[in-house]
């Protein structure tokens, strides 16, 4: 029985670390990068245990920022950081999809969420009523930039 039961606890050990590594993002966004007030304006996406955290920076001036996301998965767990009264977020679409419009003055602002199940996430960023220059879009602890705006993620 003791072999049995160690077995069928083998199983699942080797099935949970298949499935979590079956489940990563993609590694150029994991790990967070630093945000200061030097950095330049713009867009800041990384991924860690915790999930996911979107920032938006936008030094000196008001600048306008408005992002949808969207996933075949389902957004849970979303937190605002350091939103003013002007700044809202929603899910919506059955958690499907989230939109955030923020005003930024010489701070950072942001939503931290987690992503369940999927296997994307695709993002349309916004900076001042257009479509945001892909270096001004940063990613993980490097600060990549995808090629393109809008971009997708995968698991």
């Amino acid at each position: 029985m003791i072999r049995v039961l160690l077995a069928i606890a083998a199983a699942l050990t080797a099935l949970a670390l298949f499935a979590t590594s079956a489940l990563a993002w993609s590694s150029p966004i994991e790990g967070s990068p630093e945000i200061t007030e030097a950095n330049p304006e713009g867009y800041y996406l990384w991924h860690d245990a915790n999930g996911f955290h979107l920032r938006t920076h936008g030094p000196g001036e008001d600048h306008y920022f408005v992002a949808r996301l969207l996933t075949d998965g389902e957004f849970k767990d979303v937190d605002a950081v350091r939103l003013e009264n002007r700044d809202n977020f929603a899910v919506l679409n059955g958690g499907h999809e989230l939109v955030l419009r923020f005003r930024t003055y010489g701070a950072t602002d942001g939503v931290n969420f987690r992503i369940e199940g999927g296997e994307y996430l695709r993002l349309r960023l916004n900076l001042d009523g257009q479509l945001t220059a892909t270096d001004s879009i940063f990613m993980g602890p490097d600060g990549k930039h995808p090629a393109t705006n809008p971009f997708t993620i995968k698991r």
